[in-house]
């Protein structure tokens, strides 16, 4: 379990799979982080797994870094943008 800002299993393996994405794309944390409307730290830290993304912004983040993925599209959320 995450204690004192630590993060977990889950979270560092969600900041690898964001890493990997990033990297494969050629984007820079800086343009990431603009992409997904957060700061370039918050980037940072979900890539060194000290914090998981929000529900919001793993959307995001999977809408930008794998934008053939039905399941996490826009249009199949149940947010409904």
């Amino acid at each position: 379990m995450a204690r004192g800002g630590q993060g977990n299993e889950l979270d560092a393996a969600i900041g690898r799979r964001i890493h990997a994405g990033r990297t494969a794309r050629g984007l820079t944390q800086a343009a990431l982080a603009e992409a997904v409307a957060v700061q370039e730290p918050t980037i940072r830290a979900l890539e060194a797994g000290r914090h998981g993304p929000s529900i919001e912004t793993l959307l995001s983040l999977a809408r930008i870094l794998d934008p053939t993925s039905s399941s996490c599209s826009a249009a199949s959320s149940p947010l409904g943008r």
